[in-house]
Formats: C-alpha cells, sequence, structure tokens
C-alpha cells in the first residue's frame, strides 16, 4: 500500500466501513423480520436463507390486461354508480310527483231508510304548486351531482391504473438493466482479480494495487455508490 495515494486508501477504508456498516444494518432488519414473523406466525417455517428474488417476467399486454382490470374491479366505481342510479329513481320520482296521480271513486248512498238512493262518480286532480316544483328541482340537482361523482370516480381510478402500468413497465426495465450491470460488473470484478502484472524487472519493487468494485443493489433503481462490495488487493512480486 506504500506506493497507493494516502488519500485513495482512506477513501477506500472508508467506504469499505460503509460498506460493513449497511450489511449490519440489512442483517439487523432481517433478523428483526423474521423475530416478528415468528411472533406473528408460530406455526409458519422460515427457511434459513432467504429465497432468491425472481426477475420479473410480465408480458405487456398482461400489464395491459391488468390494468383493464382495476377498472372493471373498481368498487370505487360500483358504489358510484349505485348511488348514480338511486338519485335518478329519486330524481324522476320528484319529478312525477310534480302533478300528483288522479283519484278517480265511486260512491253510493241510501237516506231516509232507502227512501233515497243514488250513486255517484267522483273525480279528484290535486295541482302541484311550487312547493312540488322545489323538491323536483332539489332532486334533479341531486342526480346530476350523483353522475358528476360517478364520472370524477372513473376518471381518478383509471388515472391511477394507466399510472401504475407506466410504473411497473419502467421499473421492470430498470430492474433488468440493475441486474445486468450487477452481472458485468462481478464479471469485470473477477477477471481483476486474476490479473496477476509484475510492477516491473527492477529488484525490491513492493507495489501493491488496489481494486474497488462500487456495489450495485439489483434491487434499487441506481447503483448504490455509497459502499464497496469487493475489495481485492493484488501484490506484485
Amino acid at each position: 500500500m506504500r506506493d497507493a495515494a494516502q488519500l485513495d486508501v482512506d477513501q477506500a477504508e472508508a467506504a469499505l466501513a460503509e460498506a460493513r456498516r449497511t450489511l449490519e444494518q440489512s442483517s439487523g432488519l432481517a433478523a428483526l423480520a423474521r423475530t416478528r414473523l415468528a411472533a406473528q406466525f408460530p406455526g409458519l417455517a422460515l427457511p434459513q436463507q432467504a429465497p432468491e428474488v425472481p426477475l420479473p417476467a410480465m408480458a405487456d399486454a398482461r400489464l395491459s390486461q391488468l390494468g383493464d382490470l382495476v377498472i372493471v374491479n373498481s368498487h370505487l366505481i360500483a358504489a358510484a354508480e349505485a348511488e348514480s342510479a338511486r338519485m335518478a329513481a329519486v330524481a324522476d320520482r320528484a319529478r312525477a310527483d310534480r302533478m300528483a296521480d288522479p283519484t278517480i271513486g265511486l260512491r253510493l248512498f241510501s237516506e231516509f231508510g232507502g227512501l233515497e238512493r243514488g250513486a255517484g262518480v267522483i273525480i279528484s286532480l290535486p295541482l302541484g304548486g311550487g312547493h312540488r316544483r322545489a323538491l323536483a328541482s332539489e332532486a334533479s340537482a341531486g342526480a346530476a351531482a350523483a353522475r358528476a361523482d360517478e364520472q370524477l370516480a372513473r376518471f381518478d381510478v383509471g388515472e391511477t391504473a394507466n399510472a401504475d402500468v407506466t410504473a411497473a413497465r419502467f421499473r421492470i426495465t430498470s430492474w433488468q438493466r440493475a441486474r445486468e450491470a450487477v452481472a458485468a460488473q462481478m464479471a469485470a470484478l473477477e477477471k481483476l482479480r486474476r490479473v496477476q502484472r509484475p510492477c516491473g524487472r527492477s529488484p525490491g519493487c513492493g507495489s501493491t494495487r488496489m481494486i474497488c468494485g462500487w456495489r450495485t443493489d439489483p434491487r434499487a433503481d441506481q447503483p448504490a455508490k455509497s459502499s464497496v462490495s469487493i475489495v481485492a488487493c493484488i501484490a506484485g512480486p
């Protein structure tokens, strides 16, 4: 290490310490999660090691289909439709009540011990006033508001579904690119570890080369350049 700049050595040691801290933090969080699972689900058999996370593989048509299913199975849209239909029925009833139903009846009478008998037809036609008109207007306004709420629910659910599908597309692509970057970096570091170059022909050459590989987290969108995953020191003769 004597030929390397001291600043580079300090930076490498600091990065290595940060990587160890991240490793300890991740191990602690994993142990905490295991303890909580064991306490909440004592009958659940937990593996010693977490299984490998499979690569996301989903066709674009399947993502679009799932987005459509979000809209079809939305309980918000279903509730808004039911409320709109109910308010429309109330408005229709209030509009019909503006003109009350006529009443037709048959009346038979007998007076003076049956000396006078008769029959009559009764027709009643109530006239609607300002009160019924106001009730009909109020119900119509409520129905219009319910229809607006239904359209708003459809818009919100559709926007959420489209945004989720778009986010899933670019996150799957980012995941795949991150895994490719990890594979490429690990292959490069493995090649560098196998390289043994003589530092020179002069005797007493004791130079040491330090190779630091930056860790890339496949679960993140960007490489985690705050820690060092591999530090390989190749010493010359």
